[in-house]
């Protein structure tokens, strides 16, 4: 089978929240730079962070970060928000 060819790259952002069942949001921008990418997912968590004061909070079963290079996940309770950079690979030809 041949290797596809990395088209870009997809900053996923998605919430899962009192706002709405069973996503709240699904937000998709897309990029050719990784890098571009990757600091559009930090600018995003810091916007988010600074109306929610995730940071602030002390971490439990319940309450949690985690990030990796490439991704953030945020557990508040029931609520979960997460990014994500996900590689782009067409399927087809043009």
């Amino acid at each position: 089978m041949e290797e596809k060819t990395i088209m870009g790259y997809a900053m996923i952002q998605t919430e899962n929240s009192d706002a709405g069942e069973p996503t709240s949001l699904i937000d998709i921008q897309f990029f050719f730079r990784k890098e571009n990418a990757v600091s559009t997912m930090e600018e995003s968590f810091r916007n988010a962070n600074a109306i929610m004061h995730w940071t602030d909070i002390t971490e439990d079963d319940d309450h949690y970060i985690e990030r990796s290079v490439y991704g953030i996940y945020v557990c508040s309770g029931m609520d979960y928000f997460r990014w994500e950079i996900r590689e782009i690979r067409m399927e087809d030809e043009a």
